[in-house]
């Protein structure tokens, strides 16, 4: 797997999902929790690339790819895939819930945000794939 892959997932319709804004489900809401400017910000700094919020005023989408180019630079696209999709990163969606709702809720939506990123990238012929802890981008077979 070639890192500039992941190149893939800075399309405007990946990072609206990343960054909470497209939401799934005819029932329940299905989405990634909300990202704010400044929690995106935040995870900037947390992976080493500095970001002023109050300084660049960028939208939210915007923070996200900037942050995906330079986690792609330096190898940690993975890392901060890992960070957006742990299971704290979904306290706010879950407070509430009761262990065994959580663990199935989790589930279900880490699931139907890979299979709707992998729609997004279905005509490249690749696809998001998470091995335990590591994120890559495979061939589509």
């Amino acid at each position: 797997m070639e890192n500039n892959d992941f190149e893939l997932l800075k399309q405007k319709e990946i990072i609206n999902i990343l960054i909470g804004d497209t939401k799934y489900g005819e029932n329940e809401e299905i989405s990634m929790p909300y990202l704010s400017g400044p929690i995106l910000c935040e995870i900037s700094t947390i992976f080493g690339f500095a970001v002023d919020c109050f300084e660049t005023r960028h939208s939210r989408w915007v923070y996200l790819y900037d942050l995906l180019e330079y986690c792609i630079k330096n190898e940690k696209v993975s890392d901060l895939l890992l960070y957006i999709f742990d299971k704290k990163q979904f306290k706010e969606k879950f407070k509430g819930m009761s262990f065994t709702e959580i663990e199935k809720n989790y589930k279900a939506i880490v699931e139907e945000i890979i299979d709707k990123i992998n729609g997004c990238l279905y005509f490249s012929d690749k696809k998001l794939v998470r091995i335990g802890n590591n994120f890559l981008i495979g061939e589509r077979n």
